[in-house]
């Protein structure tokens, strides 16, 4: 059982590092790749039809495909470092001493797909140099929790785990602005 986990972790570990080897591949100038004709002309008409005045043959696919790795980094592979780093430093709050869940599964969820969206928002508001909005970010974090946030265990659970991600998100937007700039 425990290979297989170690198995899961490497397949974690090395999904990205392809996931940027393909993307700098099909993004590279010197190959001078075009995309297929039929999806440029679907694209075209899908941006028609949505009222977007954008031509395609504008677009900067390095640039798309760069911030879009980003994301996906942001969406899959942060969260797993996250729980990597609350199981590492046991700041997990979600058993109690006999083992049973005290959090809401429903309301754990819910704060994972927050935590995604914060995370998407902290990565644009980076990447256009948009830093005191990251501040607001928090904030309002911190003020739909305010209630919650008198449980010093929870608390803790809140601030570490939002002040870790927020890290991570910042690091992956300067690296992103690095490699378009």
């Amino acid at each position: 059982m425990e290979n297989r986990y170690d198995n899961r972790n490497l397949h974690r570990f090395l999904s990205p590092l392809i996931l940027i080897l393909l993307s700098s591949i099909f993004t590279s100038q010197r190959l001078s790749l075009v995309f297929n004709i039929g999806v440029t002309d679907a694209l075209k008409d899908l941006a028609e039809f949505l009222f977007i005045p954008v031509s395609l043959e504008l677009l900067d696919w390095y640039t798309v495909n760069t911030v879009l790795m980003g994301i996906l980094l942001l969406l899959n592979e942060v969260n797993f470092l996250i729980r990597l780093f609350f199981e590492t430093f046991k700041l997990v709050p979600l058993t109690d001493e006999e083992g049973e869940d005290k959090i809401d599964v429903h309301e754990y969820n819910a704060g994972r797909v927050i935590g995604m969206l914060e995370r998407i928002l902290i990565f644009f508001f980076v990447l256009i140099g948009e830093f005191t909005a990251i501040g607001f970010i928090i904030a309002a974090k911190g003020f739909t929790r305010f209630k919650e946030l008198d449980k010093r265990e929870f608390a803790e659970y809140v601030l570490t785990g939002t002040l870790f991600s927020s890290l991570t998100v910042i690091l992956v937007a300067l690296v992103i602005q690095h490699l378009l700039y």
